[in-house]
């Protein structure tokens, strides 16, 4: 198994220090769900990731749902909802705010950085005195691949 990078060691330091700032405990199974969570780059279901880890680690589908919320509670990840019921978990460290494609046929989701839509919410908020911690706009239609079928 190649060695985690030191961006995602320093991550999981930050969430132990968050968690037991809060008085919880920094577990074993909560260890192993942060490194594979900090360390992804991709949109994933808890589902996805309960499967990833069960082969191999022994961890309850409960103790993935819980500490899912609490990185999303600390503000490791985002939860998104891009429909079919269906909640996807995003790492946000060190990315900027980004909008998404989302595939209304497969599922795909896609990822883009703007710097005029950036620009223009900025606007907004600053004409409302708002102040924007992050962003993230869902554009729902046909990936390339299915809008050919």
């Amino acid at each position: 198994m190649p060695a985690k990078s030191t961006k995602t060691q320093n991550e999981v330091a930050r969430f132990k220090e968050a968690l037991e700032a809060r008085n919880y405990k920094f577990t074993r199974p909560r260890r192993i769900i942060a490194e594979k969570v900090l360390s992804m780059r991709k949109h994933f279901t808890a589902e996805g990731l309960y499967n990833s880890l069960r082969k191999s680690k022994s961890i309850s589908r409960a103790t993935v749902y819980r500490t899912l919320a609490l990185l999303a509670q600390l503000g490791f990840v985002e939860v998104h909802d891009f429909g079919k019921g269906r909640r996807f978990y995003e790492y946000v460290g060190g990315k900027k705010s980004h909008s998404h494609f989302i595939c209304i046929k497969c599922g795909k989701i896609i990822e883009f950085p703007s710097d005029k839509i950036e620009s223009i919410i900025q606007e907004a908020a600053a004409a409302n005195s708002f102040i924007i911690k992050r962003f993230s706009i869902n554009v729902y239609g046909l990936c390339g691949k299915c809008a050919q079928k």
